[in-house]
């Protein structure tokens, strides 16, 4: 995986770290940062309601993904996802 620039990797790699002292975030906003790929560690978000992925560059759900069971809005326009995932 390369990054366009040494900021899309600061971004990428903050975004994982704080991800590990968010568990009771509810609405996490990750749109327009540049994202190939989510942070590991999302699934683990088990209290996300509303995750707003809108503006990167994102072509496929990690499995972690599936373990959001809370998850009531998911906002991916402007990605570059490929087709629609059957568990959706």
């Amino acid at each position: 995986y390369e990054y366009e620039n040494d900021s899309d990797l600061r971004v990428y790699k903050n975004v994982k770290k704080a991800l590990k002292h968010l568990s009771e975030v509810q609405i996490l906003d990750l749109s327009d940062k540049k994202l190939k790929t989510l942070p590991e560690g999302l699934g683990g978000l088990q209290n996300l309601k509303v995750l707003d992925l809108s503006g990167n560059m994102i072509k496929e759900l990690p499995e972690d993904f599936w373990q959001l069971s809370q998850l009531e809005v998911l906002i991916w326009n402007r990605n570059a996802l490929d087709s629609i995932p059957s568990r959706i």
